[in-house]
């Protein structure tokens, strides 16, 4: 599992704060959901190891993430930004090259063996044919697609992802979230997503977080999201949800 037990964090500057408890697991997929501001973000990279809470403990497969070094958690653990930009050529292959070199020792070379996850990666999220292409000039969709594989090419235990569908339209945000779903489950991987996206993680979530003015309000089972006093609480939007093919699915009341 990876735990965040009674964290607190505050920036510098005095002006957020964060407090959280969450306990994701491996084969499911958490997703984080909140208004904008709320604290995902922060969250996240807290459990990252990025950030260093002022209080509380941060447990990856119950080893303190505090005593771990980088090196260790990249091994385990793979971050992935909302935003990903390059201003060197990169072509897409290069770019999930860079998840070996977490179980790399320094300026050692790649093997046949690096080899073989860098194209098996490349497959899993049907990205072979973006590897010879200059990651500059992909899509959004295309270039998640190339962080996906960089992320899966590092064979961490985690996946993190911030936003990864922000820039998406629905089709490739639906394709996408099947994708994280069907890998966690195949490869027995645990991902954590901050996400707006509140009616696709009403289907695919396996575990949700309700994040607000930088607490863990709720945390559970994806049943969270359809209680509609509690996401109005959070949201001010009016939820309603309809069963399809025997799966609740929310949507927002327009008001029109």
């Amino acid at each position: 599992m990876l735990e965040l037990n009674n964290i607190s964090f505050q920036y510098y500057t005095g002006s957020f704060s964060v407090e959280a408890e969450l306990v994701a697991r491996k084969s499911e997929l958490t997703v984080i959901v909140g208004p904008n501001g709320a604290g995902k973000s922060t969250i996240l990279k807290l459990a990252a190891g990025l950030l260093k809470p002022s209080a509380g403990k941060i447990f990856l497969e119950a080893k303190k993430l505090s005593v771990m070094s980088r090196k260790e958690i990249a091994s385990k653990l793979a971050y992935i930004p909302s935003e990903t930009n390059s201003v060197f050529e990169f072509t897409g292959r290069e770019i999930v090259e860079m998840g070996r070199y977490a179980r790399k020792a320094p300026f050692e070379p790649m093997n046949e063996s690096d080899q073989r996850a860098i194209e098996n990666a490349l497959a899993m999220v049907d990205a072979s044919e973006l590897e010879n292409r200059d990651f500059r000039n992909l899509s959004s969709g295309e270039r998640q697609r190339i962080m996906l594989a960089r992320a899966i090419a590092q064979e961490a235990n985690w996946l993190l992802f911030d936003e990864p569908t922000v820039h998406l339209d629905i089709k490739h945000q639906i394709e996408f979230f099947k994708l994280l779903k069907k890998f966690a489950v195949s490869e027995n991987k645990g991902l954590i997503v901050v996400t707006h996206e509140i009616s696709i993680a009403s289907i695919f979530a396996d575990s949700v977080a309700v994040v607000s003015n930088g607490r863990v309000i709720r945390s559970g089972s994806r049943e969270i999201l359809f209680d509609k006093k509690l996401l109005f609480e959070i949201f001010g939007v009016n939820f309603e949800f309809i069963n399809i093919h025997g799966n609740k699915v929310l949507f927002p009341q327009a008001g029109i």
